[in-house]
């Protein structure tokens, strides 16, 4: 019985390698002049598209919204006084975890932030870095999300989405709590800078 089974399966390897084509220099073609059973390439995976995850509750005032709050928390988890929650433990959104690399953590004072290198884009935007600071016992916070486009390109997006930004790029919003809006070019890449304080 055993002798059977090993001369079943000689027998469909030699009928297997029947099947391979042998190679004679040439390259048969198809119609349109591509090479007959060419192994397919996979396309290139789409950039993630950030527009439900970097959304604004006040696009004028640069104000996150519930889903972008949520995300900016989890970079940089604080305490109710805004102190430091160690271990720092990065939260990543689910379905967009792949689209994070590593982040890194800074301390400048009383003030922490993060970068984190995105890959990903926002209304058709490739973005690149997103970055979240916060200041211990002070209402000064911010995030800033860096564009690897134009200037005059990410400044006529952010206003056609509702920021306003003038030419200079920057804008002070409010009278109480003012929101510091920057738009800033810089080795090539393009950051909106956004703070309360």
């Amino acid at each position: 019985m055993t002798h059977a089974i090993v001369v079943v399966v000689l027998a469909v390897f030699a009928l297997s390698a029947c099947d391979q084509p042998v190679s004679t220099g040439t390259t048969a073609t198809d119609e349109r002049g591509q090479p007959k059973n060419a192994p397919t390439t996979p396309a290139s995976t789409p950039a993630v598209g950030f527009e439900e995850l970097l959304g604004f509750a006040d696009v004028e005032r640069c104000l996150p919204d519930e889903n972008f709050e949520k995300l900016l928390d989890g970079l940089l988890p604080t305490g109710p006084l805004g102190e430091a929650v160690e271990p720092y433990q990065p939260v990543f959104p689910g379905r967009y975890r792949d689209a994070f690399g590593k982040a890194e953590i800074s301390k400048d004072g009383y003030t922490r932030s993060v970068n984190v290198h995105v890959t990903g884009n926002w209304k058709n935007l490739p973005v690149s870095n997103l970055a979240v600071f916060k200041t211990q016992e002070s209402d000064y916070e911010g995030f800033a999300i860096t564009f690897d486009a134009p200037f005059e390109s990410v400044r006529t997006v952010l206003n056609e989405a509702g920021f306003k930004l003038p030419v200079s790029g920057k804008r002070e919003v409010g009278e109480e709590l003012v929101s510091y809006i920057n738009l800033e070019a810089k080795a090539g890449k393009v950051t909106l800078t956004c703070s309360t304080g």
